[in-house]
């Protein structure tokens, strides 16, 4: 949803309504395309940007990505840089906001084991063409303070 959104405030209400819809302590992940990754490198499913171009955050980034049977499609996306990420999601009230970066090496007993037979992947190998964010929604404070001090007292927390 990131990359297709280029006003920073529809953003904002968007997130914001993924926070107030989300139980408390309930987890809200999103996966984008590696920011620092523009550059047009070669991954296997996708190029982002231009070589030597220098996006500021909110720009229209080209994209190729590959279809199944091998031909390239073009398609538009938006940069946004990490911090804008973590970002939006504290500001939305989302706590223990995390940045990850997977690698090939990561896919490892997660992805259909043909798949990461069937292509090189030279680039993914590393230089992790995606990002996980994930943030925790925060709960109702002083619910969080009550339960906090029922625990200390060695009392049921609620």
């Amino acid at each position: 949803m990131f990359n297709t959104i280029a006003e920073p405030e529809r953003l904002r209400v968007l997130v914001g309504e993924v926070a107030r819809v989300l139980r408390p302590g309930g987890r809200f992940t999103t996966l984008a395309p590696h920011p620092d990754h523009v550059d047009g490198g070669r991954f296997e499913g996708f190029r982002r940007g231009e070589p030597g171009v220098r996006y500021r955050p909110g720009q229209a980034i080209p994209v190729r990505i590959r279809r199944t049977d091998g031909s390239w499609v073009r398609v538009v996306n938006v940069y946004w840089p990490t911090e804008t990420y973590r970002d939006l999601l504290t500001g939305a009230g989302f706590r223990d906001v995390r940045v990850d970066a997977p690698r090939l090496a990561d896919a490892a007993g997660v992805a259909d084991p043909a798949l990461l037979a069937a292509r090189p992947w030279a680039l993914e190998r590393h230089r992790p063409p995606f990002l996980l964010v994930t943030g925790v929604r925060a709960g109702n404070p002083h619910r969080e303070a009550l339960a906090r001090e029922g625990e200390s007292r060695g009392g049921p927390s609620r």
